[in-house]
């Protein structure tokens, strides 16, 4: 007579059909993708296993499979082929964020930029004398530093203040659109290439 039994490993569940002379046959397995979490400068941040019945199946992660100290934007994930290696990017979650809404000048040198975790941008600087809309700012450890785009800051003691409101700078509605067909340049030299 047939017998039925799963046998569970660190590969996944298996479920196997048999009989009692030993003539085990896997006729079932488990699906097993192997999840990368990753940083938006591709720093390795952890890894995990997840498991389904079916290659689409969805799978949602834990807390407990998400590093400690980051934030993914989708905790769900579709299984791929078996064996699979998934990269999904992770945010490090930063304590110390304010709004701060302002423009601001950087000084006379050009600038480095830097990540929310205080990691110089080396392939991006800012401009000497160039101002920037803010909206946060981010002290971290005792030092200041504001937000000139989406990932990347700029350290306070680079740049001065030169206007700071409370209004959102993302709404403007007394803002005009332009006509194209009224546009005109002055004063403007061409150079032929």
């Amino acid at each position: 007579m047939p017998t039925h039994f799963n046998i569970t490993c660190r590969a996944g569940q298996y479920n196997y059909f048999g009989s009692r002379q030993g003539n085990n046959v896997p006729v079932d397995r488990q699906v097993s993708n192997t999840v990368i979490f990753k940083t938006s400068d591709a720093t390795e941040a952890g890894r995990t296993q997840v498991f389904g019945d079916k290659v689409g199946d969805k799978v949602t992660l834990t807390a407990d499979q998400i590093p400690a100290g980051y934030t993914v934007i989708s905790n769900d994930l579709t299984l791929q082929s078996d064996g699979n290696t998934q990269m999904i990017t992770v945010t490090k979650n930063v304590e110390g964020i304010t709004p701060f809404t302002a423009t601001v000048r950087v000084g006379k040198s050009a600038t480095t930029l830097y990540t929310v975790d205080g990691k110089a941008i080396t392939s991006r600087l800012l401009g000497a004398n160039s101002d920037w809309k803010t909206a946060n700012k981010l002290v971290l450890n005792g030092k200041a530093y504001y937000q000139v785009a989406t990932t990347e800051w700029v350290p306070a003691d680079k740049v001065t203040v030169v206007s700071q409101t409370n209004e959102n700078t993302d709404t403007n509605s007394t803002a005009e659109k332009a006509d194209r067909k009224t546009v005109t340049t002055k004063n403007v030299d061409y150079t032929t290439l």
